[in-house]
């Protein structure tokens, strides 16, 4: 139970390009959205403007398409959305696979699906994409709850070698 969770240690010298892994993840608060946000050794990036991201989503309970996006008004660019209204009851839970490319001096960007059971109790998810609005080294990336608290679940950082 806890406002964040955040994994360090992530080597952009020696990786181009992380998996991130997160299954499981309960929320406190029925019907918050999930943001990522990503770091170097000196913290988390944070603040206005930090982020520019676009999150496509859809619902078993409709056959359209709604989207959001974390630059400008709706956020102030302060975090990569991850979802919406993401149910809190025991039974539902959050998952997402995400591809994080680090190639050196250039903004590191973001992209991947998530799956979730909404507020509602459907089975919600969608398409994510978005960047730092910096150059930096990531070294962590830290997932927390527009609401409340994280009440389990785990992250998981792979690097993929290329050859």
């Amino acid at each position: 139970d806890s406002a964040t969770l955040t994994v360090t240690g992530i080597d952009t010298a020696t990786y181009d390009t992380h998996v991130i892994i997160i299954t499981g993840i309960r929320v406190a608060t029925d019907a918050t959205g999930l943001q990522l946000l990503l770091g170097d050794s000196g913290g988390i990036s944070t603040g206005d403007s930090a982020y520019d991201s676009h999150y496509q989503r859809s619902s078993a309970g409709s056959a359209s398409y709604t989207a959001s996006t974390t630059e400008g008004a709706e956020s102030n660019g302060d975090f990569i959305g991850l979802g919406l209204n993401i149910g809190g009851n025991a039974e539902e839970q959050f998952c997402a696979t995400l591809f994080l490319h680090s190639l050196g001096a250039v903004q590191d960007v973001v992209h991947g699906t998530t799956v979730y059971q909404a507020d509602s109790g459907l089975p919600s998810g969608g398409v994510v994409m978005g960047h730092v609005d910096e150059v930096m080294t990531t070294t962590q990336c830290q997932i927390k709850a527009t609401s409340g608290n994280l009440t389990s679940g785990r992250m998981q950082v792979y690097g993929i070698a290329h050859s």
